[in-house]
């Protein structure tokens, strides 16, 4: 009986979160066998459930994505997910931070998520951290047209080196922010100027290596005075990490996820590939033929619970008397 309810509960739940997400898009009936369809679909071919493909086309919805970007943004994002045996809604959501704060097309999420993998497989920014990183230096990154594959590798330069998840955003946003606020004075120190000939700011990587190049042979006391006195407590251990470890590292990382393609595919497949990926498998697909079959009768099993549950007033309503 247990088992029944619990079923009962499961389909319940998964019908709940697609009405939700259809009720918010707008496409309501329309929509609804789509959504369904794609949870199907993401709880057959992954390791995810149903409940859980359900639950984040729900986030996805409340985010503001059509049923069409929803339907783009749900395989690529899962397959991260698998990749790194993180949570399916949590990737999701950060996904689409990355997507909107860069003002980029859902259609270029595989690429986002490609970028990431990169990022979380090479160093130690995983999913959570490289996020936790991010919503601290996302927007300041954009609206200084540095690259997000440049953001992602700063960040996991930094993680490597101990400063991690938000630490690490705090401190690559207070160095931008302060290379706005000293552009003059860093720009007298290195002997040229921060922008290009189109005003955009260098690269990352070559900054700082100006920079550390410019500091390097002074005593610990002055360096670390200059350093504090440009680019504030934080930005100034920004800068020391690549002061340390050089830029050749961060170069390559960046490189390494800019040229990401197929990484997330590669990295999903291989996680489904033994015996805990064909269980998971057979256990997803067991509960979306369970789905199925009860989609399938949703139109004589619908009369029998609207009775049931009349039934069931009644008796309440007949007790209430005794």
């Amino acid at each position: 009986v247990q088992g029944f309810q619990e079923g009962f509960k499961g389909v319940a739940d998964i019908d709940f979160n697609i009405r939700g997400a259809v009720a918010k898009t707008g496409t309501m009936e329309k929509g609804y066998k789509d959504m369904m369809d794609l949870a199907n679909e993401i709880g057959g071919k992954t390791k995810f459930n149903n409940l859980d493909a359900a639950l984040a086309i729900n986030s996805a919805a409340t985010l503001g994505l059509l049923d069409k970007e929803i339907k783009t943004l749900m395989p690529s994002t899962a397959n991260l997910a698998q990749a790194f045996s993180s949570d399916l809604n949590k990737t999701l959501e950060s996904t689409i931070a990355y997507i909107n704060t860069y003002n980029l097309k859902v259609s270029e999420a595989t690429k986002v998520n490609d970028m990431v993998a990169v990022t979380a497989k090479k160093s130690a920014a995983d999913l959570e951290r490289l996020q936790g990183g991010f919503q601290y230096v996302g927007s300041t990154a954009k609206s200084m047209n540095i690259p997000l594959e440049s953001v992602f590798a700063v960040l996991g330069k930094l993680n490597d080196s101990g400063i991690y998840g938000s630490s690490a955003g705090t401190a690559l946003n207070n160095f931008l922010v302060q290379v706005s606020k000293n552009a003059p004075k860093i720009e007298k120190m290195i002997g040229e100027k921060l922008t290009d000939k189109d005003g955009k700011l260098k690269a990352l990587p070559d900054i700082f290596e100006k920079v550390a190049d410019k500091v390097k042979n002074l005593d610990d006391t002055t360096r670390n005075a200059i350093l504090f006195d440009l680019f504030g407590i934080r930005g100034g251990k920004n800068i020391m990490t690549f002061l340390n470890q050089g830029v050749d590292g961060l170069r390559k990382l960046e490189e390494e996820i800019k040229n990401s393609n197929g990484t997330v595919n590669m990295m999903s497949e291989f996680m489904m590939k033994g015996i805990g990926g064909a269980i998971e498998e057979f256990l997803s697909t067991m509960e979306t033929a369970f789905q199925s079959v009860f989609q399938a009768l949703e139109p004589l099993l619908m009369p029998i619970f609207i009775s049931l549950t009349l039934i069931g007033d009644t008796i309440i309503n007949i007790n209430k008397h005794f």
